[in-house]
């Protein structure tokens, strides 16, 4: 799979009933999104990198689409850095282990909604 492909993927989830999910609001969850919070917290005590790469390649894929897709939104996290949104995820999943990761990636973005970047740094707003 290419990132492209990812990225589109991801961002057809993102974007909801609207293009993702049946009339139930269900959709399919690809990838490291469909593992347990639990399955993360066990890849960072156990140093999975690999595992570790696939939670992370599909948190900043995600991400990445939100930012694409969402109206007035330049970064989600704002001036989090990745290494900030982590450790948001290992509280996070610690707390609630048997959700999805695919659930805290939606609770991030909720939570950080109205602290997002809506502009590139060094720009001004228009």
């Amino acid at each position: 799979m290419t990132y492209r492909f990812i990225c589109v993927l991801c961002a057809a989830l993102v974007a909801g009933s609207a293009f993702a999910a049946d009339n139930d609001g269900n959709y399919a969850v690809w990838g490291q999104g469909k593992k347990s919070c639990f399955h993360y917290n066990q890849a960072r005590k156990e140093s999975d990198s690999a595992a570790m790469e696939g939670f992370r390649s599909y948190l900043m894929g995600y991400l990445t689409a939100f930012d694409a897709i969402t109206p007035k939104t330049y970064n989600i996290a704002g001036k989090m850095s990745l290494d900030d949104v982590l450790a948001w995820f290992d509280d996070y999943c610690e707390q609630k282990g048997m959700h999805s990761f695919d659930q805290a990636v939606i609770e991030f973005t909720a939570k950080h909604y109205e602290d997002r970047t809506t502009f590139p740094p060094g720009r001004f707003r228009r």
